[in-house]
């Protein structure tokens, strides 16, 4: 029980004392693609003999976010806003 007389379940407490500051990591859909056009258009400044350099090299970075993408820290992320909208539908019925 909490100074609201809300009963929270330990997965809302250990959200809530993560603090106020802290912040549930969300993504776009489609963050990824323009995190790559993003760069496409940061290489195109470059002087044209860099390009095929960076671009090789932001290929990698990219393959590598990809994959830890779809790893369990997303599901977490989930999980965090699940809680989260358990703990605001909480609030609202008190």
């Amino acid at each position: 029980m909490s100074n609201t007389g809300i009963a929270f379940y330990s997965k809302e407490i250990e959200l809530l004392e993560k603090g106020p500051k802290y912040n549930l990591h969300h993504k776009k859909k489609n963050w990824l693609t323009n995190l790559a056009l993003e760069a496409q258009t940061a290489i195109s400044l470059l002087p044209t003999i860099d390009w095929e350099y960076f671009r090789n090299r932001v290929s990698g970075h990219l393959q590598k976010l990809k994959l830890q993408d779809k790893t369990n820290a997303q599901r977490n992320h989930q999980s965090e806003h699940r809680t989260m909208k358990s703990i605001q539908t909480k609030l609202k019925k008190k």
